[in-house]
């Protein structure tokens, strides 16, 4: 029964995979987005690298919550990349910088969804819009000196023999991955400002913690480690 079943799941995958048209020749030009406090607008580079198809291109701004958010628009919103070509969106601050916290960095994220065209040929095609979405840390120019001048690394807390937290005591976001203790599965993890998040391990007192962080310009680090105090 078990192996029918294994069968009948292959079998559909196979029926599905020739009517799905993906919009996976678009790309974006950055992982991530710095808007300094010192700046009105930033771009971003939007390409498609597909050699056949346009893309229709619709782009958005959420907080941190995942809402969208009206403290920065995006310019066009809509439009249309061509076969083969480059084209760029602007990110415009809506919000008075006055209005931000001055003293602490802020998260947003951009969502860029790329619609593949309509196959008028193959009328049982099942079309998917790809959406990519990137970070963008706004920055006011308080934090953007700190940042510069004072590196504050990250602390590993003891606090039972089954936890271990994660303090991020700096000003500016820390964007973390194969964050992991002993044999325990990596994770990815992001720290805000001033923040602190639980992490599970194995006998946390004698345990290090190894991570790699990501800059602003999406490099990653070597692996770093952190004894657990």
């Amino acid at each position: 029964m078990m192996k029918f079943k294994k069968i009948k799941a292959i079998l559909l995958l196979s029926l599905l995979a020739p009517i799905c048209s993906y919009a996976g020749g678009v790309s974006l030009g950055a992982t991530r987005v710095i808007f300094k406090e010192s700046n009105s607008q930033q771009s971003l580079n939007i390409n498609n690298s597909d050699q056949d198809n346009k893309f229709l291109i619709q782009s958005w701004i959420e907080n941190d919550k995942g809402e969208k958010t009206n403290d920065f628009t995006i310019t066009p919103p809509l439009f249309v990349v061509d076969k083969n070509t480059e084209n760029k969106i602007r990110i415009i601050r809506v919000k008075d910088s006055a209005a931000f916290e001055p003293k602490k960095e802020q998260v947003y994220w951009i969502n860029v969804k790329a619609i593949p065209p309509k196959d008028e040929k193959k009328k049982n095609t099942l079309q998917l819009a790809i959406v990519s979405r990137i970070k963008m840390f706004y920055r006011p120019d308080y934090v953007a000196h700190a940042a510069s001048m004072v590196d504050v690394p990250l602390q590993a807390k003891y606090k039972d023999s089954r936890h271990i937290e994660l303090v991020n005591d700096s000003i500016f976001h820390q964007s973390l991955i194969n964050v992991k203790t002993g044999k325990n599965k990596p994770q990815a993890i992001m720290l805000a400002p001033k923040s602190t998040t639980s992490f599970d391990c194995n006998d946390c007192k004698n345990a290090n913690l190894q991570y790699q962080s990501i800059n602003d310009y999406g490099a990653i680090s070597d692996k770093l480690t952190l004894k657990v105090m």
